[in-house]
């Protein structure tokens, strides 16, 4: 899981406030309402889901000594997926901070 916690996500950029600045613009109200709505819950089973489908479902099938060599494809699509979920996690997380902050 090392390269799906640091590999992938460093692939997207390695200054942080310049990774949200490219980010910010192209989320859309729609997205952001798609993204923030359900509850924890929800978004932990979206995350169950995708890893079953993209982390271990696209896993390719290990070498003799057990190594797994990830393919172009499989890289793509999983900086792809981390993307997404950084974008969701933004939104979310602003969402709950709100939440909590209004109540005060």
């Amino acid at each position: 899981m090392h390269y799906w916690e640091y590999e992938f996500v460093a692939a997207l950029g390695s200054d942080p406030q310049q990774v949200a600045a490219q980010w910010i613009p192209v989320i859309t109200s729609a997205d952001s309402s798609a993204w923030a709505g359900g509850a924890p819950e929800n978004w932990a089973r979206q995350s169950f889901e995708l890893a079953r489908d993209h982390a271990y479902g696209k896993l390719p099938p290990p070498g003799p000594k057990g190594v797994y060599m990830l393919d172009a494809a499989y890289v793509a699509d999983a900086t792809d997926v981390v993307s997404m979920q950084l974008h969701k996690a933004g939104v979310r997380l602003a969402r709950v901070l709100n939440r909590a902050l209004a109540q005060h």
